[in-house]
């Protein structure tokens, strides 16, 4: 199932001056998926200042399952483990962020291991980690930003069923400013590409096609605070779960 947020302010007109509505939305869905094989449903509100869709599509061969378990996926300073936590607070679910486990499991920083490992051998403990995760229920699970780079962990995402992969995207620069911010604070975690600047814009670049490819749903969290970024997953999550219950209650009187 593909998901795709779409926002408008309001008043805004869409291209051609047609006004915001739920054709539009559709229209704009099936543009960024050409070869969907049905035609999307559209749910269309409004929050604050802004329009949202949730533009849904599953492949009817597809059976529906509700989600038991949340993967939160994008670039370092995105809010992976700030905004887990909350979610997992609101669901009553375990908060699982990779790196996190990987260093109970190993009982060393994983600058250290990271140092002694090497990047290659390093990457491969966080991918036995996620998978490992991934079969957990009722979890909300944050990987390392780098974890969309291995083939390994983008066929473990797809082929994890019950599962909301959701892309929290913002441009570099906004990146990049709340990294330094929280290690002036102290509460950075080990990130390597921090003072590498060129290094890590070319990293950015090439992952973030892959964060949008193997998501569900993709927030844009550059301008929203953690709270409100947990309230659209949550609409989300409680919308598709509503839907569910729709498309498998049996028709009165059958």
């Amino acid at each position: 199932m593909s998901i795709l947020v779409i926002e408008r302010p309001c008043g805004e007109t869409a291209p051609g001056g047609e006004a915001w509505s739920c054709a539009f939305a559709q229209r704009e869905f099936m543009a960024f998926h050409p070869s969907t094989p049905r035609r999307a449903a559209v749910f269309v509100g409004k929050r604050a200042s802004v329009y949202y869709a949730f533009v849904q599509m599953a492949a009817s061969s597809q059976r529906r399952e509700k989600y038991c378990r949340v993967v939160l996926t994008g670039f370092m300073g995105a809010g992976k483990s700030t905004v887990g936590p909350l979610i997992a607070r609101r669901l009553d679910w375990d908060f699982l962020d990779v790196d996190q486990q990987l260093e109970i499991s190993a009982g060393a920083p994983a600058r250290e291991l990271f140092a002694a490992l090497g990047e290659a051998a390093f990457r491969e403990l966080e991918s036995d980690l996620l998978d490992r995760c991934l079969t957990r229920s009722k979890a909300i699970i944050a990987p390392g930003g780098a974890a969309i780079d291995m083939p390994r962990n983008q066929q473990a995402l797809a082929k994890c069923l019950a599962t909301l992969v959701v892309f929290l995207d913002a441009p570099f620069t906004t990146l990049i400013y709340r990294c330094l911010l929280q290690e002036r604070s102290g509460e950075a975690t080990y990130r390597p590409l921090l003072h590498k600047t060129e290094q890590a814009l070319e990293r950015f670049s090439f992952r973030r096609s892959l964060y949008s490819a193997h998501a569900h749903l993709t927030v844009d969290v550059a301008e929203r605070s953690p709270e409100e970024v947990v309230l659209l997953i949550g609409q989300t999550l409680e919308y598709e779960s509503r839907r569910d219950d729709c498309c498998n209650a049996s028709p009165s009187g059958l």
